[in-house]
């Protein structure tokens, strides 16, 4: 007797497992797709803050060159900067930061 209960709750045990295995691969598929958004829009938000410190960074150049004394000096220090490296250094900057 106890060996068909026993055959009868392995039957059963199966039957459950195979039955749910569509629910938990749909489970996990959500679960993926979640993640993958979460991480999407994390990326986002670093993106804007970098677009938002660099613009912030050059209203803050023009306003220093905005006070400079006289246009000879302006002219001088238009002609020594260098907007691509100064950029670079940010950027890697921020890079050591993370």
């Amino acid at each position: 007797m106890s060996s068909t209960k026993s055959a009868t709750d392995t039957a059963n045990t199966a039957a459950l497992v195979l039955g749910l295995s569509p629910a938990v691969a749909a489970a996990s598929v959500y679960g993926s797709l979640s993640h993958s958004m979460g991480i999407l829009f994390q990326n986002a938000v670093e993106a804007q803050k970098r677009q938002n410190l660099i613009g912030d960074l050059a209203v803050m150049q023009g306003l220093l060159l905005g006070l400079t004394t006289t246009v000879v000096d302006a002219v001088d220090e238009l002609e020594t900067l260098d907007p691509a490296a100064e950029l670079e250094a940010i950027l890697a900057a921020m890079d050591k930061k993370q």
